[in-house]
């Protein structure tokens, strides 16, 4: 039976992935916030916006911008992770197998790089709605590693 992750275990893994990503550590940064959602729609198979917005807490408006770059990007469907892409990083057991292949996702969900063959939009910015929607701080919890 494969393990069921919770949010805060999702941020968990991605603080040992990507140890200085959040600085100061009690501010999550918009760029994890993304991690965060790829992340979940992984997990929990779908990439449905209401259901993202369910699981993860975040607002609509932030992950309605994610899913436009991923889609615009034809990474993700309206329903579903491309499964080639998904499997360069993903794994149910570890998570992240990939992170360089989960950060280039992070940074084309970002709107900071488009996939080949993509023709560039003047879309949405995630980072900006994420931190003018914001309404709360979400610790990035676990265990700091120092280098």
């Amino acid at each position: 039976m494969l393990r069921k992750w919770r949010v805060h275990e999702i941020r968990h893994v991605l603080n040992l992935k990507y140890p200085g990503l959040n600085e100061p550590p009690e501010e999550e940064h918009p760029m994890a916030a993304a991690a965060v959602v790829l992340v979940s729609a992984a997990v929990i198979s779908t990439t449905n916006v209401r259901k993202l917005v369910r699981y993860t807490g975040y607002d609509e408006g932030f992950i309605l911008a994610v899913a436009f770059n991923m889609t615009w990007n034809k990474i993700w469907s309206e329903s579903q992770y491309s499964p080639i892409e998904l499997h360069r990083w993903f794994s149910p057991v570890e998570l992240v197998i990939d992170g360089d292949a989960l950060w280039e996702h992070i940074e084309v969900a970002c709107a900071c790089l488009w996939m080949p063959g993509i023709e560039p939009v003047d879309g949405p910015d995630p980072c900006s709605i994420y931190r003018r929607e914001s309404k709360r701080v979400l610790l990035w919890t676990g265990p700091r590693i120092v280098q």
